[in-house]
């Protein structure tokens, strides 16, 4: 007769399911992630979208990360590649998680990005980092960064620093159309910290 361990407490009344004895199938992990992601790109919050789907915060952040990373090779060209793992998870504990298609492949080089008198420019312009585009917008880097991943927001034109960066030209016109408000001028509506960033770019200009 097999005695159970003292140390290994029942299954049935216990918490989690450890991760390896429960793989979520893929398709309910898409469902869910992109209903979370489409919440979030509409101005939730993910605390507000997991009451919205009736998900954990700590799932529903996970779901998100997860549909973005598995989507984050198209918005450089390139398909989508074989399902990551999940941030914060023992697979992927910090980080993003390693892309084969992004990461481990190589593709047609986009503009280079390159500074001329301490600005960021490409050879049409100047360009933006998530943080100025936040600044531009009026709203935080983090929520200019998920902007960033939604399918109609422009392709980025390089990285500088190691982060994305896009055409100034490119992220008006996305402006112009999905932000009508803001369009009378940069920084109009903008009243923030980095009056830095504002003056360089604003002179640049």
């Amino acid at each position: 007769m097999k005695v159970k361990h003292p140390a290994m407490p029942d299954r049935r009344r216990a918490g989690p399911i450890p991760h390896l004895l429960r793989q979520t199938p893929p398709d309910v992990k898409i469902a869910e992630g992109l209903a979370v992601a489409r919440l979030v790109s509409a101005g939730s919050s993910i605390r507000g979208a997991a009451r919205a789907c009736g998900l954990s915060v700590t799932t529903a952040w996970r779901r998100y990360w997860w549909i973005m990373d598995w989507t984050l090779p198209r918005h450089h060209g390139l398909p989508d590649g074989p399902y990551p793992p999940q941030r914060g998870t023992r697979a992927c504990p910090a980080g993003r998680p390693y892309l084969p298609t992004l990461d481990g492949t190589r593709h047609q080089p986009r503009p280079a990005v390159h500074r001329v008198n301490g600005l960021p420019v490409c050879d049409r312009g100047l360009v933006w980092t998530v943080g100025p585009i936040g600044c531009r917008l009026g709203v935080s880097r983090e929520r200019a960064r998920q902007l960033s991943h939604r399918p109609d927001f422009p392709p980025p034109v390089g990285s500088l620093s190691g982060g994305r960066a896009w055409a100034v030209d490119d992220v008006e016109a996305w402006i112009a159309e999905h932000r009508p408000t803001l369009t009378d001028g940069p920084w109009s509506n903008y009243d923030g910290p980095d009056i830095a960033v504002k003056n360089d770019i604003t002179a640049a200009g």
